[in-house]
């Protein structure tokens, strides 16, 4: 995933080459499984400028000797990078321009990208401008993915959907795989994999079992760490501060989470923090005061601001669920017409 070396290669292809390669199918998937370009190709701290500077760079040549496979890549990796920076409006057009370019042009793995990051987006509705999903209309887009017969699509939908309703606190709207820890059960490729498994840990924590987060979690940072995957560590080391602060070991959740901030300060990312707040707010302030330093006291007050937005979310979503005591008095078909109205459909 060293985005240097592969221009490299593929200027050099782009050069050589008469016709496109026959061993790449265009509508093939591009990032072996995984819901996010940005969590593959992220690769150390101070990077994300140069990394996201070098997919633009490179992805044109890649496209000409591939038939546009994985085309918009470099576009949804430079919505997710806004995104993680906390700048959700910018996230927000980039993900519309993605989406404008490849309309029509068969590329599932990056809707499917495209689909992981607007769910996020949807957390932080009063940034965004957006309501949550309905799972109704979610159970409808998976209907409409299953006739096309591709696991690895699913794969990432059902992903998307387990991490989404995790951060949302709505378990029972989990996909079963997740929900009930079987993804020993499915075929992942190696280089997904530790993204499935750090959602899969998202779970664990909404789940409340928290000292399973911290056993795994450790060997899945050292894994991370090997192939280079350093947003997607940094998310097991926010989950590891938050199962440790849960269960009462203040000082253990402190030092993890004080290294993940110092991790996150050289490209400002503050989203994954913020979609973990209702378990780290009370450890922030302790850390804005501990350090004199001003970029993370300052980074520190983001993640609040973002955070809070989201515990609105939650509430919102937990007095309009399925399971609301708002619409127990309801028929089944009034809630059907309450659920189409949220999703301002007639």
């Amino acid at each position: 995933n060293d985005i240097t070396k592969m221009s490299r290669l593929h200027r050099s292809a782009s050069r050589q080459m008469s016709r496109p390669a026959v061993t790449i199918q265009a509508g093939s998937s591009w990032t072996f499984g995984s819901p996010s370009v940005l969590m593959m190709y992220y690769r150390a701290p101070g990077e994300l400028q140069k990394e996201t500077h070098e997919m633009h760079e490179c992805m044109p040549h890649y496209y000409k000797i591939t038939s546009g496979h994985g085309l918009g890549a470099e576009l949804v990796m430079s919505a997710e990078a806004a995104a993680m920076q906390g700048k959700l409006s910018d996230a927000e057009i980039l993900l519309e321009q993605t989406r404008a370019r490849i309309h029509a042009g068969g590329q599932m793995n990056m809707t499917l990208c495209c689909d992981f990051l607007d769910l996020r987006l949807k957390l932080f509705s009063d940034t965004a401008g957006r309501d949550c999903v309905s799972t109704d209309l979610r159970h409808q887009e998976r209907d409409t993915l299953l006739r096309q017969h591709n696991t690895m699509w699913l794969n990432i939908f059902d992903a998307s959907s387990a991490y989404y309703y995790a951060i949302l606190d709505q378990e029972e709207d989990i996909p079963p795989f997740y929900r009930e820890h079987a993804l020993n059960q499915v075929n992942f490729l190696a280089p997904c994999r530790p993204m499935m498994e750090m959602i899969e840990s998202q779970v664990l924590l909404t789940q409340k079992i928290f000292s399973r987060v911290i056993g795994r979690n450790e060997e899945l940072i050292r894994l991370c760490r090997s192939m280079h995957y350093a947003l997607v560590a940094l998310h097991l080391q926010i989950q590891t501060a938050a199962s440790y602060e849960q269960l009462g070991k203040r000082v253990s959740a402190l030092g993890i989470l004080k290294e993940a901030l110092q991790d996150a300060i050289p490209d400002h990312l503050i989203l994954p923090f913020a979609e973990n707040y209702p378990f780290l707010k009370e450890l922030l302030p302790i850390l804005a005061a501990q350090e004199p330093e001003e970029s993370l006291p300052a980074l520190i007050t983001e993640i609040q601001s973002l955070g809070k937005q989201l515990e609105t979310q939650i509430r919102t979503a937990a007095g309009t669920g399925k399971n609301s005591p708002l619409l127990a008095s309801l028929t089944e078909k009034e809630a059907e017409i309450a659920g189409m109205a949220s999703e301002r459909m007639s």
